[in-house]
């Protein structure tokens, strides 16, 4: 009788073996890293560029939202477009309505009109599905975890300090991903997926239109919203974690601030090479590496920070008195 307790901690650990709160941040990482390649390789490496990299996934939402044609075009390259040109007197003309490949990629900051044919239109509608029931429920769960993070993580700002090193640090994870909150609301409110893209399909390039200048200007201030969303966001969840009590930048605000700093580094140089302009969505391959890379290195640390936050005083078994947060009680 005296095995009875440790049978039933250890079946205890084994159904929770990761926190709730990581379960529920899952759902929207897999929804930010959604891409219509067939294979798991160039899945997985899609998930840990947008993981690497939140500009990356926070675009594609923002930017697309529920255009059926955008959102097919949006996988393509730019040598899959052209423009249709007119003669210029103050240059070699040439044939009004001739189609120029100008190896534009279409979207943020050279946004164009997309103009596919009828035929073309057809194959792209038949690239785009439903989400199902459970993509948009799983997505409300996501919702529901970083929602209770942000009110859980605010009221330990304001609390009192308490001496109790049993207690989950759980707020912090599903804070770091408050960046998802726009995906989160197209994906409930559109739901629609790009579920397969074969540009042979096409038999064309596809007629882009270059917008008027106004347009241009407002596609370039949205482009210029997310990257500043995608880049200070983040930054929240350090900024609560230092005024939980007792207040302080301890390790646990040091290691939010790695993958801030990781995070908000990479937007910033994926929004450059975006205004710089790029062929397609993958941008440079050595960007491309980066990026991936960078998400390995972010999945990891969050592996790490959801082993640390059940428990306190595992920073300090870890990393030393250095880590420890107690209060200081008189």
């Amino acid at each position: 009788m005296a095995s009875e307790p440790a049978l039933i901690t250890l079946i205890h650990r084994l159904q929770n073996p990761i926190p709730q709160f990581v379960l529920g941040t899952l759902p929207i990482l897999a929804i930010i890293g959604t891409t219509p390649h067939k294979k798991l390789l160039p899945k997985l490496l899609w998930f840990a560029r947008c993981l690497g990299c939140p500009f990356c996934g926070l675009f594609y939402f923002c930017c697309i939202e529920s255009n059926p044609i955008e959102m097919c075009s949006y996988w393509l390259e730019a040598k899959n477009f052209f423009i249709r040109t007119k003669g210029d007197n103050d240059s070699k003309a040439v044939e009004e309505g001739e189609k120029v490949r100008e190896l534009i990629w279409p979207f943020g900051n050279n946004s164009c009109t997309i103009k596919p044919t009828k035929s073309q239109e057809k194959i792209m509608n038949y690239w785009i599905s439903e989400a199902s029931l459970l993509d948009r429920l799983s997505a409300l769960s996501s919702l529901y975890y970083i929602s209770v993070g942000i009110f859980a993580g605010i009221s330990k700002a304001l609390s009192l300090c308490m001496d109790d090193n049993s207690v989950e640090d759980w707020p912090f994870i599903p804070l770091l991903f408050i960046w998802t909150l726009p995906a989160i609301n197209i994906r409930i409110k559109y739901g629609l997926v790009v579920n397969m893209v074969e540009p042979t399909d096409l038999k064309d390039e596809i007629e882009i239109e270059k917008h008027d200048l106004e347009k241009r200007k407002t596609s370039r201030n949205f482009t210029a919203i997310i990257a500043f969303i995608s880049i200070l966001l983040p930054w929240f969840a350090v900024i609560i974690a230092y005024f939980v009590p007792p207040v302080g930048f301890f390790c646990r605000s040091k290691f939010l601030t790695i993958i801030c700093t990781i995070w908000s580094l990479n937007c910033i140089i994926a929004y450059i090479s975006h205004v710089i302009g790029e062929k397609n969505v993958y941008g440079p391959d050595s960007l491309n590496i980066l990026f991936t890379i960078s998400g390995i290195v972010i999945a990891t640390s969050l592996i790490l920070l959801s082993i640390l936050s059940n428990k306190i005083s595992l920073w300090v078994t870890l990393f030393g008195s250095s880590c420890d947060v107690s209060c200081q009680l008189d």
